[in-house]
């Protein structure tokens, strides 16, 4: 208990050590960088409404424990029979600054690339999907063809992928060769997901990172065409200003863990009343069962995801969040009760004392000052 309350009053937070520290911009730099989108914000009109954030972030539904609680004399944690299987699918979220979500799109694998193969429209991953309980047409999913001559490092074809829909979330399921999120993708879910919205807001202003597939050529042409206006955050940035990774992608990963996590638990709980049933064996045979839970599915994962962005990432409260968020990172004004003063958007700037990075509104920074 002294150590959680250690931990607590020095405000020390867990973190996994990274092989080397980021090149991350001057304050000069990342001002200059998120001023052109905040012009972009001024100059069209934008709005809480019209103002998005994007990011893909890959989990694995399978994953097992990492750790395990032993004996004082055990050297070595061995496995308990549990699968720990890195099977990952690629979910490309987009929520604007009201705190409403973008239909999701998520990206499963398969086996052969697009390089290799543009036409992807027999791949059968999403086909064999559309059949399983949950997927069908019943239960509000349809199946569709997209395709899109495209030329990519060079090379022009005609990319075909096949993806489901659902008719009332618009929540749309594709696969890749890695379960990436590559440029194919990258123009399939501009066309399908955030056209119709960008159409019915009559405009839309996306904040996005420097991920290479964000900023291909093709890409960039496609945005020009649907009238997206596109402000890129400071290099090396995402984990200070990336709305997503600072609000979503946490919960959406302790999310699918701890129904992970429940699941062997339940499963626990009926090896155990088997076990001790078992009146056949004999008593030190029946402690040394193995235990073997059945392993977790892909449906299972894709259903813990949707679960979570259709029930508590809808909740008022994590709106306000992300709203907060926003106005944080400088990327949509200061909310202000005069509507007609000037927008006044924070500013990125180092502490020199504490040596950590501070958002604080524009002007009223002083580094002398600590716990600002």
């Amino acid at each position: 208990k002294w150590t959680r309350a250690f931990l607590s009053r020095g405000g020390l937070t867990r973190r996994k050590i990274t092989k080397e520290d980021k090149d991350v911009p001057d304050d000069d730099e990342i001002a200059y960088v998120l001023d052109i989108g905040q012009q972009l914000y001024i100059e069209n009109g934008h709005d809480t409404n019209s103002t998005f954030n994007f990011d893909e972030t890959a989990f694995t539904w399978a994953i097992g424990p990492t750790h395990i609680f032993c004996p004082g004399d055990q050297k070595r944690a061995t496995n308990i029979g549990i699968s720990n299987e890195k099977m990952r699918i690629t979910a490309v979220i987009a929520v604007n600054a009201a705190g409403d979500f973008a239909p999701l799109m998520l990206i499963l694998k398969h086996s052969v690339s697009s390089e290799t193969r543009p036409d992807q429209s027999k791949m059968k991953v999403i086909r064999d999907l559309h059949k399983k309980p949950g997927f069908t047409v019943n239960d509000g999913w349809k199946l569709f063809s997209w395709e899109k001559e495209m030329t990519i490092t060079g090379v022009t074809a005609l990319h075909k992928v096949v993806y489901i829909k659902h008719e009332d979330t618009g929540h749309v399921i594709t696969s890749q060769h890695k379960a990436w999120n590559d440029t194919v993708r990258m123009v399939l879910w501009f066309e399908v997901v955030m056209k119709p919205i960008k159409d019915a807001l009559g405009k839309m202003l996306l904040w996005n990172d420097n991920c290479g597939s964000h900023k291909t050529r093709t890409v960039r042409d496609v945005i020009s065409e649907i009238g997206i206006d596109v402000a890129y955050l400071p290099r090396n940035m995402t984990s200070e200003l990336q709305v997503l990774d600072l609000v979503v992608n946490g919960p959406l990963k302790a999310h699918i863990r701890t129904n992970r996590a429940n699941r062997l638990y339940k499963s626990f709980q009926v090896f155990k009343l088997e076990r001790d049933k078992d009146n056949k064996l004999p008593l030190p045979d029946r402690k040394n069962a193995e235990f073997d839970p059945p392993k977790p599915t892909q449906v299972e994962g894709i259903t813990d995801l949707f679960r979570l962005f259709n029930e508590q990432f809808k909740e008022q409260k994590f709106k306000d969040c992300i709203n907060r968020t926003f106005v944080k990172t400088g990327t949509i004004p200061i909310p202000v009760a005069d509507i007609s003063s000037p927008p006044q958007f924070h500013v990125y700037a180092k502490d020199e004392i504490c040596g950590t990075m501070l958002i604080v509104p524009e002007g009223t920074y002083d580094p002398t000052v600590r716990g600002l």
